[in-house]
């Protein structure tokens, strides 16, 4: 049954975006302890943001899907524009290989939910 659930959903790929990290510059071995926590050796990482891309992507079962690059916000217009460029061409391109009947699943995001997405 699992084997016909078309699994689908938005995420941001980031890179240097943890502004919690710290790295810390300093020698190895006992010199390198006692030099640990000094203020020349602590550095913070980036602060203004990084690299970010947010990506869609689905998949039923072994199957994976088109991955997309958004670089807008997502809303139901987007979101739409979204399975209707890319979801549809895999569900024919998935009946190509003998997979029917296939359910769509997506969680509750606002996107997902709008009335223009339930047609």
């Amino acid at each position: 049954m699992w084997k016909k659930v078309a699994w689908s959903d938005e995420s941001a790929v980031k890179k240097d975006i943890d502004t919690r990290t710290v790295w810390v510059w300093r020698h190895t071995g006992k010199a390198g302890k006692m030099e640990k926590y000094l203020p020349k050796n602590v550095v913070g990482k980036r602060q203004d943001g990084g690299i970010s891309q947010m990506i869609w992507r689905c998949f039923v079962g072994n199957k994976l899907g088109p991955i997309v690059f958004i670089d807008e916000n997502i809303n139901a217009a987007v979101y739409t524009q979204i399975l209707d460029q890319n979801l549809l061409q895999y569900i024919t391109a998935l009946a190509g290989e003998d997979i029917h009947d296939i359910v769509f699943q997506q969680d509750n995001a606002r996107p997902h939910i709008a009335k223009v997405t339930q047609h």
